[in-house]
């Protein structure tokens, strides 16, 4: 069994030992099998999902929201989540529930939990990983590059958001296009 990870407003991550981990597929909460969970891969970022609080399994055997814990006197945490790097693909999203019942947002979260102290993700590997390690990606010529397809192309909405992507949140796919080389997905 896997513990569930929140954070707490200054983006410390903690785990609850009360409460196991749950992954959501489609609409239904889930208990991951360790077939379905890896550890942490390097190049993922852990993420807190600001507005959403951790749901898990108690004591009782009850799905449980988890809104504060009195362990550590947080008042008011967030759910965690991955973002995974390239060449991995998720396979439960997280289990949390919105604080004011907003619409789950369109981002790449995959379910993460602690287990013997380590922090595992629900992932599956699907792809050779050295092309998108990240010492090729956020480089210090980045800016520049961007700067460069912007001023030739000022009117191109598409390279806008690319650029936002890129630079905003770091993704590296719409970074691809500004490095010239391998592939790069459209939005």
């Amino acid at each position: 069994m896997f513990l569930t990870l929140y954070s707490n407003p200054e983006g410390e991550v903690f785990e609850n030992r009360e409460i196991i981990m749950l992954g959501r597929s489609g609409l239904e909460w889930v208990i991951p099998e360790s077939s379905e969970m890896i550890p942490l891969p390097k190049g993922a970022t852990l993420v807190s999902i600001p507005g959403y609080m951790p749901v898990g399994i108690n004591q009782d055997d009850k799905i449980s929201c988890l809104e504060h814990d009195h362990h550590y006197h947080t008042k008011k945490i967030t759910a965690v989540a991955a973002l995974l790097p390239q060449g991995f693909t998720r396979t439960l999203l997280p289990a949390c529930v919105s604080r004011n019942n907003e619409a789950w947002p369109l981002f790449g979260y995959a379910a993460v939990g602690l287990k013997n102290e380590d922090i595992y993700v629900a992932a599956v590997q699907t792809d050779e990983h050295h092309r998108w390690h990240p010492t090729y990606y956020n480089t210090e010529g980045l800016p520049a590059r961007i700067n460069k397809m912007l001023t030739k192309y000022p009117g191109n909405r598409i390279f806008r958001q690319l650029a936002r992507c890129s630079l905003e949140y770091g993704c590296f796919t719409p970074q691809n296009i500004f490095y010239q080389r391998w592939e790069a997905g459209l939005p």
